[in-house]
């Protein structure tokens, strides 16, 4: 049982699928590697990537928000002007296997409102359920998003 009561929340946030960001990314870095091979450099091949974290949206009369499943997202709607930015980590290389754990991000991407609606899955989760649920860091995080997103739909 947890020593911290988080006050349920009426905002149910969207799940986003970043498959095609992460793909798009993996291209990305693989394309350079390749180049950098070719002048000569000593350089690994990517060949899996994941996004920093697992992201979601909510649409409000206010604008479109995004956070992620650590309750950090920017405090204001996504815009054009102001996307949303996505880091990418590799998880593996050409003749290393699966399980490497990058330390630094290798790239990162912006994604504007639209991109954001169309990675949408459908999948619908109560914000309560969302935001991970572990110590005084994360349930201040769920605090802020919750009084930010419910006053957003009002």
């Amino acid at each position: 049982m947890s020593r911290y009561h988080r006050e349920p929340s009426t905002v149910t946030v969207t799940v986003l699928n970043l498959e095609s960001a992460e793909a798009a990314a993996l291209d990305y870095l693989r394309k350079h590697a390749q180049v950098d091979a070719e002048l000569g450099s000593d350089v690994k091949i990517p060949t899996a990537v994941r996004a920093d974290e697992r992201w979601a949206i909510v649409d409000t009369p206010q604008g479109l928000y995004a956070l992620c499943g650590e309750g950090v997202g920017p405090d204001r709607p996504i815009t054009d002007e102001q996307p949303l930015t996505v880091s990418f980590y590799v998880t593996a290389y050409e003749g290393k296997g699966d399980g490497f754990i990058s330390l630094a991000p290798a790239c990162e991407t912006k994604l504007g409102p639209d991109d954001l609606r169309e990675r949408a899955t459908g999948e619908q989760k109560p914000l309560h359920e969302f935001i991970r649920s572990f110590g005084a860091r994360l349930e201040s995080n769920y605090s802020a998003w919750r009084r930010t997103l419910e006053a957003a739909h009002d």
